[in-house]
């Protein structure tokens, strides 16, 4: 069976600018590093905020999320979110 190539799961490297990417990152490895944890979205903002140092990260924190949903490395079901492997 051929894999198929679906364009809206797949963002370009060219298109993030490297805020969200250093968004993202840190993201993942928070996480990562709470392993089976429930963790909310308004919990990643208030944890991250001082790490990131930005007044807008919690926007930006809330755009990562969904891009990493997305790309299908985070699950965000009933308000929680969770890596997928």
């Amino acid at each position: 069976m051929r894999a198929t190539w679906d364009k809206r799961q797949t963002r370009h490297a060219a298109g993030s600018s490297y805020e969200d990417l250093r968004v993202e990152s840190a993201v993942l490895s928070y996480v990562a590093a709470h392993g089976g944890d429930e963790l909310t979205i308004p919990q990643l903002v208030r944890d991250l905020i001082p790490e990131l140092g930005e007044e807008e990260t919690g926007t930006a924190l809330e755009r990562a999320v969904r891009e990493l949903v997305r790309a299908r490395i985070l699950c965000c079901e009933s308000g929680f979110v969770r890596a997928v492997l």
